[in-house]
Formats: C-alpha cells, sequence, structure tokens
C-alpha cells in the first residue's frame, strides 16, 4: 500500500512538474493596415521577461520557451503608431497576426539629432531625414550624391565623374568668403574628414540626417555653421538571425555633348578661309600647297571614341544582423569595382563593418562601431584643368585628320600630336591612390534610475599614398624638363581625428504631463595631419616605376636631384555642452542648447566662444479645437534662434607668425612666411528658423516649410598690408554675409489601395545670398569673380559681349557708360551676369508599386546660376586654329554685311560675358524597378528575392553647352562628364 502511494505521488510529482514547466511559442504576421503588405523589422516585446524578436522580410516573427501565462506584448516600427497586447500563451504555439497604422508624420518616430535623439514630435529645429529604403541599390561611390533632389535646402553638386570622387555639398547656401563652406560630417557619433567618402560603404547606412538650423546644429559649436550630416549605420536587432546577399553588375557610358565639333572636311574648310594650317596647305587656292587634300580627307577620326570607353561596375554585399537580450549584432563586408568612361580612371573598394551592442549586466552597456575599407583608385592625367595632357581636352582639341598611328603602328607621338600624346599618357603612365580608412567608436554607459553615465572613445583615420610615373620612353617621359627622362613621384599622408566624450543624460516625467530631458558632455578632438613625399628624375627605363631607377643627381648636374617635402601638424578642440529639452503634454516644447568651445587655432585673445540656441514648437493638432478636424491630421509650428561658429578654412597655425624654407644664391635660407594675428577669432553666424510641419487628409499628404534668415559676421578675410611690411597680405575678421530663404517639401499619395500605390514627391529651396559688409573695403575681386557689398557670392566679373559690327567684323563690347565700342579693357568689367552658386534648387519623384513590382524615380534640378564655359574660349576661338573647334565658327565673319556672332580672325578673342552661360538644368537621376519574389516560391528556404535594374543620369534638360552643367565652381575646364550607368541585381534575404 505504501509502495503504491509512493509510486502515486512521484507520478503526481512529475506531472505537476511537467504542467508547470510548460512552454509555448509566439508567433505571427505584422502587415501594414492600410496595404496589407508585411513589415520586416517590426520590434516585439514580451514587456515581463524583456524578450524580443523582429519580423523578417516577410512580416513573420517567432518567439520560443514561453512559460504559460499571461503577458503584455508591445509591438512598435518606425513610421507606424505602436501597438499593445494582453496576450495568454496557454499552448504550445499561439498565434498573434497584427496590422499596423501609420502614424501621420511619424509622431512617435525617434530620429538622431546629434549627441541625443528625440521623438519627431518634439523637435524644434530643421532636420531632414532620409532612409536607406530612399537611396538603396544606387551605384555611386561616395553616399553623399545619394541624397541628390531629395533633401531641401541641400545643394550638391557632383563636379566630376571619376569614381570616388567627392560633390561639393553647401546647406543653405555658402556662409563664408575665404573660409570652409562645408558641413561637418558624423558617422555614429564620430566626427569624419569631409571629402573622404569614396572609402565608405553606403549600403550600411541606415539614416542620413541632415540638421540646418540654430536649433538642430548649435550642439555642434564651432563647427555647425555650416550644417550637419548626421549619419547612422545599420544596427542589429533582437530576434532570429538575418543574412542578406546583394550583388549587382553594370556599364557606364559617356552621354551626348551639346555641341558639333568639326569633321576633316569642315576643319580643313575652316583652315582654308585663315589660311592656316593643313587646310591651306592643301588648298587648290594656295600656290604653295604642299599637302594632298585628298590623303588627309581619309582620315576624319572621332577623338572622343578614342577617349572614352563603356566602364563597367560590380558590388557585392553580404550582411548578418540579429540579437537576443543581451548581444545585438550587425556584420557586413562589401566589394565594390567601377571603373570610368574615361579611359585609366577606376575605384575599386574593400570594406568591413562591425556594430555590436552587449548588455553586460541590467544596468551596464557597452558597444563598438566600427568600419575599416581599403580602396585603390587610379585617375586620368590633369583632370578637370585645360591642358593637352587631359584627355577629355584631347578629345575635343586634336584635328580630326590627324592619326592615331602611324603607317609602322607605333602611336602617332611627337611635337604637336595633341591626340596621340595623351593616349599614350594613358597607356603608359600610373596616376594612383591607395586609401585606408578606419571609422570606429567604442562606448561604455550605465543606467542609474533617469540617468546615463556614458563614455565614448572615437576614432577618424585615414592613410593616403599617392603614385605618380610618367614613362622616360615615351614621348611625354622624354618632355619632362628635369632630365628629360621621366618623373617618379611617391607621397603619403596620415590623418587622426581622436575624439573622447564623457556625458551624463537625465530624462524623466513629471505629474505624467512634463517631461524633461538634460544632457550635459565634456568633448575633446585632437587632430593630427603628417605628410612626406619625394620627386626623382632622370629615370633608367630598365628598372621601371621603382625608386631604383631614379637619378641621385649631383652638383654638375642639381636638376636631377630628387625634391623632397613633407610635414607635421596638429589641433585640438576642448568643448563643454550642455543641451535641455522640455515638454509639456507633448504638446509645448522648448529646446536650449550652450557650448564653449576653445580650439588651439586661435590665440590667448579669443581663444574659446560660448555658442547656443534656442527653440520652441507646438503641436497644434493636439490642441482641443483641432481634434475633430476632417482634414488636418496633424500640425507642427517651429521657430528657432542661436548662434553657431565656423572655424574651417584656415591654417592650424595662422595665429602666429611662421617660417619657411627657401633657396638664395644656391644656399638654403629659412625666412618669415607669415605675419601670424593672435586677434583672429571664429566666424560666427546667428540663424533665425521658423517652420511648420503637417499632415492632411489622413496622411494622404505631408509637408514642410521653413523660412529662414542666418547672418554670417566676423568673416575671414585677408587685409592687404604695405608690401614695406614683408608680407602681402593678413587675414582677420571683417565683414557679414546673409543668406535667407525659404524650403518646402511635400509627399503625397495620388493612390492608395491594398494593392496599389501611387505616391508623389517634390521639394524646392530657394537661397538668397548677400555680402552685406566687407570691412575695410567696399569689394575686392576673387578670380573670375568679385567680392562686393550688396552681391551675392560668387558673381562673374568680366567685360560684357555685344556681339560682332557687321560691316567689318571687328568684336564690340559694352563699356561702363552702356556704350557699345569695338575697344576692349579690363576697365569696363561689370557683375551684371549672375553667381555661379544656383538661388533655387530641388528635386520631385514618383514611387509607383503594384503587389510585388516597384518602380521609384528621381529628379533634381538647379535654376538661376550662371558659369563660365571655358571650352567655349578654346573651342570657339579662332586664335587656336591649330586645334579642332565647334562647327558654328563657320560662320565666322568674311565681309561686310555677314550677320554672325563670330568674330573676323583679324581681332584677338578676348575672355568676355560671351563665356558665360544659364548653367540650369533638370536630370533624370534614377531610375529603379524591381520585383520581390515571395520565399514560398522556394518551399520557404529564403525569405524573399528581390530583382531590380536601374538608371543613373539618364537625361539631363540644360541649355549650358559644356560637359555638364554640374560644376562644383565657377569655370568649366574639362571636368570629368558625369557617366550614365545602368545596372542590373539580385538582392536575396535569408
Amino acid at each position: 500500500m505504501f509502495k503504491k502511494f509512493q509510486i502515486s505521488l512521484l507520478l503526481f510529482l512529475f506531472s505537476a512538474s511537467v504542467v508547470f514547466a510548460q512552454t509555448g511559442t509566439l508567433t505571427g504576421t505584422v502587415t501594414d493596415a492600410r496595404t496589407g503588405e508585411s513589415l520586416p523589422g517590426v520590434n516585439i516585446l514580451i514587456t515581463e521577461l524583456e524578450r524580443g524578436a523582429s519580423t523578417d522580410v516577410s512580416g513573420q516573427f517567432s518567439i520560443s520557451n514561453i512559460p504559460y501565462d499571461t503577458y503584455n506584448v508591445r509591438v512598435t516600427y518606425i513610421g507606424y503608431e505602436s501597438q499593445s497586447r494582453e496576450l495568454q500563451i496557454d499552448a504550445e504555439v499561439v498565434e498573434l497576426n497584427i496590422a499596423l497604422e501609420e502614424d501621420l508624420v511619424g509622431m512617435d518616430e525617434v530620429i538622431v539629432t546629434g549627441y541625443t535623439d528625440q521623438s519627431r514630435n518634439k523637435i524644434t529645429g530643421s532636420i531632414t531625414t532620409v532612409t536607406s529604403k530612399d537611396f538603396e541599390f544606387i551605384p555611386v561611390a561616395t553616399f553623399e550624391q545619394r541624397l541628390q533632389g531629395r533633401t531641401p535646402g541641400v545643394f550638391i553638386t557632383s563636379g566630376s565623374g571619376q569614381p570616388g570622387t567627392a560633390s561639393t555639398v553647401r546647406i543653405r547656401g555658402s556662409a563664408s568668403i575665404t573660409g570652409g563652406n562645408n558641413p561637418l560630417y558624423v558617422m555614429d557619433g564620430v566626427p569624419i574628414s569631409a571629402n573622404d567618402f569614396a572609402s565608405i560603404n553606403s549600403n550600411d547606412i541606415e539614416s542620413i540626417s541632415v540638421l540646418k538650423d540654430a536649433s538642430a546644429t548649435a550642439q555642434y559649436g564651432s563647427r555647425g555653421s555650416n550644417g550637419v550630416i548626421l549619419i547612422t549605420t545599420k544596427r542589429g536587432a533582437v530576434g532570429a538571425t538575418q543574412i542578406r546577399y546583394t550583388t549587382q553588375v553594370g556599364a557606364s557610358v559617356s552621354g551626348d555633348p551639346k555641341f558639333d565639333m568639326m569633321n576633316t572636311e569642315e576643319k580643313l574648310r575652316f583652315e582654308e578661309i585663315l589660311e592656316t594650317g593643313a587646310g591651306w596647305a592643301s588648298s587648290p587656292n594656295n600656290p604653295d600647297a604642299t599637302l594632298d587634300r585628298s590623303t588627309l580627307l581619309e582620315t576624319n577620326r572621332d577623338w572622343a571614341e578614342t577617349f572614352f570607353r563603356t566602364g563597367t561596375s560590380m558590388t557585392h554585399d553580404l550582411s548578418v544582423s540579429g540579437g537576443n537580450e543581451t548581444i545585438r549584432y550587425f556584420v557586413s563586408g562589401s566589394i565594390f569595382g567601377q571603373e570610368g568612361i574615361g579611359i585609366r580612371s577606376e575605384l575599386d573598394r574593400y570594406s568591413l563593418r562591425v556594430n555590436t551592442d552587449i548588455n553586460a549586466t541590467e544596468n551596464f552597456e557597452v558597444g563598438f562601431n566600427g568600419t575599416g575599407s581599403y580602396s585603390e583608385s587610379s585617375f586620368i592625367e590633369s583632370e578637370g584643368g585645360v591642358a593637352l595632357a587631359n584627355p577629355f581636352a584631347a578629345a575635343y582639341l586634336e584635328n580630326p585628320y590627324v592619326k592615331l598611328y602611324n603607317d609602322d603602328g607605333t602611336l602617332n607621338t611627337g611635337p604637336g600630336s595633341t591626340g596621340a600624346n595623351a593616349f599614350e599618357r594613358l597607356q603608359n603612365d600610373i596616376n594612383d591612390r591607395d586609401e585606408f580608412k578606419f571609422v570606429g567608436q567604442t562606448y561604455g554607459q550605465f543606467i542609474y534610475d533617469n540617468f546615463v553615465f556614458r563614455q565614448e572613445l572615437s576614432l577618424d583615420f585615414r592613410e593616403r599614398s599617392f603614385d605618380r610615373w610618367i614613362d622616360p620612353t615615351t614621348f611625354g617621359g622624354q618632355s619632362v624638363s628635369s632630365g628629360n627622362s621621366g618623373l617618379l613621384s611617391r607621397s603619403y599622408n596620415r590623418l587622426s581625428n581622436f575624439t573622447t566624450n564623457t556625458s551624463i543624460r537625465y530624462r524623466n516625467t513629471f505629474a505624467g504631463r512634463h517631461q524633461v530631458d538634460g544632457y550635459v558632455a565634456n568633448e575633446f578632438i585632437q587632430t593630427n595631419f603628417q605628410s612626406f613625399g619625394y620627386t626623382g628624375y632622370g629615370l633608367n627605363e630598365k628598372l621601371g616605376a621603382t625608386p631604383a631607377s631614379i637619378s641621385p643627381g649631383s652638383e654638375d648636374n642639381p636638376e636631377l636631384i630628387p625634391g623632397v617635402g613633407g610635414g607635421i601638424s596638429d589641433r585640438a578642440l576642448w568643448s563643454v555642452l550642455g543641451v535641455f529639452d522640455y515638454s509639456m503634454d507633448n504638446k509645448y516644447n522648448f529646446k536650449a542648447t550652450l557650448r564653449r568651445d576653445g580650439s588651439s587655432r586661435f590665440g590667448a585673445n579669443d581663444r574659446y566662444a560660448w555658442l547656443w540656441s534656442f527653440g520652441t514648437s507646438w503641436v497644434a493638432s493636439s490642441e482641443a479645437f483641432l481634434s475633430d478636424n476632417d482634414i488636418i491630421s496633424n500640425l507642427i509650428v517651429r521657430a528657432s534662434y542661436g548662434k553657431t561658429g565656423n572655424q574651417f578654412g584656415i591654417g592650424n597655425y595662422q595665429r602666429v607668425a611662421t617660417f619657411a624654407t627657401g633657396t638664395f644664391a644656391g644656399e638654403s635660407t629659412i625666412f618669415p612666411s607669415s605675419p601670424g594675428n593672435d586677434d583672429l577669432q571664429w566666424e560666427t553666424a546667428y540663424k533665425l528658423n521658423l517652420g511648420v510641419d503637417f499632415s492632411l487628409y489622413e496622411g494622404r499628404l505631408n509637408g514642410t516649410l521653413d523660412v529662414y534668415n542666418e547672418n554670417t559676421e566676423d568673416l575671414f578675410i585677408d587685409q592687404q598690408l604695405s608690401r614695406t611690411a614683408g608680407f602681402t597680405s593678413l587675414e582677420i575678421n571683417a565683414g557679414s554675409m546673409r543668406n535667407r530663404g525659404i524650403e518646402i517639401g511635400v509627399d503625397g499619395d495620388v493612390i492608395r489601395t491594398r494593392d496599389f500605390l501611387l505616391n508623389l514627391n517634390a521639394n524646392f529651396s530657394y537661397n538668397q545670398n548677400e555680402i552685406t559688409d566687407l570691412g575695410q573695403v567696399d569689394e575686392f575681386e576673387l578670380g573670375t569673380s568679385i567680392i562686393r557689398e550688396g552681391l551675392p557670392l560668387g558673381t562673374h566679373y568680366v567685360v560684357e559681349w555685344a556681339g560682332v559690327d557687321p560691316a567689318t567684323g571687328a568684336p564690340l563690347y559694352v563699356d561702363l557708360d552702356g556704350n557699345v565700342t569695338p575697344n576692349f579693357s579690363n576697365d569696363f568689367a561689370k557683375a551684371d551676369f549672375g553667381s555661379w552658386l544656383p538661388p533655387t534648387t530641388g528635386g520631385f519623384g514618383l514611387d509607383f508599386s503594384w503587389r510585388n513590382l516597384s518602380v521609384r524615380s528621381q529628379f533634381n534640378y538647379s535654376y538661376g546660376n550662371k558659369i563660365f564655359n571655358n571650352q567655349l574660349f578654346f573651342q570657339e576661338n579662332h586664335g587656336f586654329a591649330g586645334f579642332n573647334q565647334r562647327r558654328v565658327m563657320l560662320d565666322i565673319w568674311q565681309e561686310p554685311g555677314d550677320i554672325t556672332e563670330v568674330q573676323s580672325n583679324e581681332f584677338p578673342r578676348q575672355f568676355t560675358s560671351k563665356d558665360i552661360e544659364d548653367a540650369s538644368y533638370i536630370r533624370f537621376r534614377n531610375l529603379l524597378v524591381s520585383y520581390t519574389l515571395p520565399g514560398q516560391l522556394f518551399n520557404n528556404q529564403v525569405r524573399n528575392i528581390r530583382i531590380f535594374a536601374q538608371g543613373q543620369n539618364l537625361a539631363t534638360w540644360t541649355a549650358f553647352t559644356g560637359f555638364d552643367p554640374e560644376e562644383g565652381n565657377n569655370i568649366a575646364q574639362y571636368s570629368y562628364p558625369l557617366p550614365r550607368i545602368f545596372t542590373a541585381g539580385i538582392d536575396i534575404n535569408f
């Protein structure tokens, strides 16, 4: 009996233990409540267990080993309203399917605002955010080009089609004359050097935020005057491991030029008119003709076909991400290769990224974010300049009757052979750059109650090496003035930015309606730059492109002595900052920022600066009087004012008197090179911004509007000195400049059903720039522009062209009194021809989706700017008749009564307003077509497969007749033209 009791008790206890140990699995799918489409990356959290998962690309999730009980399940996703469900786990598998409603204008969306993050409905500043879905797969090497036309108030011009070349970026115009105008770039909290983007994998980027007004940028103090671009890379999330592989291949081709060059018959006829060159030497009208016209006509070479090519490109991206309650990770590797449309120009890049976040204990978290990359670039000769070695200049300057090869098969090089000489350089010479780039940050933070104590250590490191070799056996090598036997040049530089940041953040809610968020930090940035290089001559052709080939030179042959140079430079920035945010009832928001910067660039008299901002916003749509409004879904009104600074654009030792080395009478010398200025201080900008964010008709139409006024004072300007001082100029603070304008961005769903979506988006920016004061002078010339009070920066300054006198063929000009005259004088120069900086920029696009098919297009435009087209001066100039000319030159004036814009060859061609052209344009920037195959087609071995094809720079509408209106400066000089790029690829999610 007792044994039976024992057995029964054991069985009871065992069965009870089985009951108490029972666990279940929570599964389900999350979809868009409007369209029914699955949502990837949605976070599902069981709050009592602090366990969760994220949905895969099919919107599915699974959380296993959940003890039977009742739990609160919270579902969150950026751009959608959060949901909480009370759910009982009482079976092996419990299914929870959730449809999320869109959060109109992303009220609950948390976005990175700089050192901290905030809900969008609490933001007081002007911030535009672009996410990865807006720019994924675009086949460009540098990320800033993916922003073109997508962000109001941001002017981006590529400037060059060389793979990996950084663009010119201006946020709300240019705010400095001789100082820097580049924005500050920050990646995952690490300040990174501008123009170093060729080694950064754009596909690792999750979002890019552009900070524009003082409320947004004042936290960066003396580095925020030109705006800030925040780059946030992808991170892991709690949930199953996700593997993604993307590859694409493509081709790059040159666009069609906006001008027509002469063919052989036309060029010979033109030379015959001018009685010069081969055309006159083969003319039947020339009694002393020495050439056979029919032989010359046998060659009609299009030299553009010689120097332009179809470049290939390919990318491979592999990423793995996931995590649990303890660790979250994102790891990616990438290979990127792109050939330019110019022979020998290309970029190859290899990159690796690791982002990890570890909850070491309940209150302590550590992490590391880092990317390392190596890139190899090859450049063409004399890129961006009017030089015969520049293949893009040679392609249009060489005559069509000139042969590339001699009859014996050798290149037709030698004096006067522009095309063959440039082609030989491309085939034999070396112009390479290798770069290693590392951007990383490690952090630790301790959470105690409502406080977060955080320590960050960051490094932005770049090392570059440059190789330049001119083959001594070539015509170019034998033309090197030092030794007539090529040259070998190698140089190295290293840039390191080390940042340490110690901060405390406090967040709390009082009485259920008052929310405070305070942040204070101490930050120190140390920058070091080192360089070294040498150039050797008189190369031994048998030893190739190695240092062993360099001649050491001698006292008897000093021109062959190698040149050696280099330098070391340091600077430091120490800052203390505080950011305070207050919100009441989630409707009334206030933000204050105060930062004190101390820079080693400035002397003891003005080393420190106090920079600050105040901002406020009102969520008007949360008020009772708008709660039942059928039109306005959300309405936020913003205002801000503050002071930011700029220290970019001056030297690290501008404050002190410096010396330089030289030679005199064959002896080494040292002499004063700059006088120094201990009173030099920051450029400071006072910024006012008023803005409105709105959403209408239940989110069918969303938009933002900002108006601003920004005044920059204490501009860096070179003050002219008396030559008796021993120096020509001294950099001082003088003058001011104003930028004011308006920005508008809208997007709306024209058609929105479960299976079909048609969305239109557009943005518009107008910026009025004006120089309001220049201190000791009213104006001064800067290159081909005039810096004058009352005019915008970049204003062209040149003599006005008035046409050609039909009676005499003489060129006509306009003097300062408005009279037309055949006499040219530089004293007639005037500033009536606009600026190279466009006042109006923007973009627009169309997104279309039907079930699994998606089409995305993007256009951008620029309006109102003028550019010197220096190609005109060479291609429409009888003074350069030895080179090929545009076909319009056949209309040259020849006899009285001729009506033409091409003057007689009896008069010299001058640099005038004739060479200034309207550079306004509209560009079909990108078209992406994709189709998604669901995982069910592959027995769920993959989550989905996306097949896509796209085109970049498909068409450009412009009156500009140069290579491309996207110039990075005020003058077009045979810059590398932008290519058209066509790619196709596949995106696989496991």
